[in-house]
């Protein structure tokens, strides 16, 4: 009941104090959202939904602060969503951060929130392989990272195979020698990661009974892989 209290005074204040003056009652209204101290003091906090819908009404009167909303989205669990925002920061010719980042800085914090949170990202109906490559085709060096965001992504996903092909994709298409070595190490590890699976599997199959028609297409698989 004080939350909704609270919002309908501040949204009151807003329609009735001149345009002029919004900016100083959004000051305080963000801060309210964004005051996680009264979880701490037993207080009532104020709910994510609540600060979601307050915080698309001012970005509608003030986009540039798309960075501040992301972080808010971040700090309450919503990835997927924070991730559709940002994607569409970096997609966007107008936008100029307010943080002094760089179309390169803001494409990488994209790539750990792909990366590190598939599930929510698919929930959020993100097609992060148009997405990485749009940013892959923007940058002509320093898209090593990109490449390997992209491969973590399936290899996350456990779609290990698409994985793979996006790593030898990526070796052919970098140029520069550091994006190269970027992509060869990570694609490196993945596949040592993947050999020791395997052969831990093998060894399981070794154990079990019947299991000879899968060691044998488990080894030629590995011996492909040697």
């Amino acid at each position: 009941a004080d939350v909704t209290a609270t919002r309908r005074c501040f949204d009151r204040a807003l329609r009735s104090l001149p345009a002029a003056q919004h900016e100083r009652i959004w000051a305080v209204y963000l801060e309210w959202v964004n005051d996680d101290d009264k979880k701490k003091s037993n207080q009532i906090g104020v709910p994510t939904e609540t600060g979601v819908r307050v915080y698309r009404r001012y970005l509608k009167l003030n986009p540039s602060h798309g960075e501040e909303y992301i972080a808010y989205l971040i700090r309450r669990g919503r990835h997927g969503e924070a991730a559709t925002v940002l994607a569409s920061l970096v997609r966007s010719p107008n936008f100029s951060s307010l943080l002094g980042k760089t179309k390169h800085q803001l494409w990488l914090e994209l790539c750990d929130l792909v990366t590190q949170h598939p599930d929510a990202i698919t929930s959020a109906s993100l097609n992060v392989d148009a997405i990485l490559r749009s940013g892959i085709n923007k940058f002509k060096s320093e898209v090593g990272r990109l490449w390997t965001s992209l491969a973590d992504y399936y290899i996350r996903k456990g779609m290990f195979e698409v994985a793979r092909d996006t790593y030898t994709e990526g070796l052919g298409a970098v140029m520069t020698v550091t994006d190269f070595s970027l992509v060869y190490d990570a694609f490196a590890r993945f596949e040592e990661t993947m050999i020791a699976a395997k052969m831990e599997e093998a060894e399981q199959l070794e154990e079990e009974e019947g299991g000879e028609a899968s060691k044998e297409a488990l080894d030629l698989d590995l011996d492909l892989r040697l």
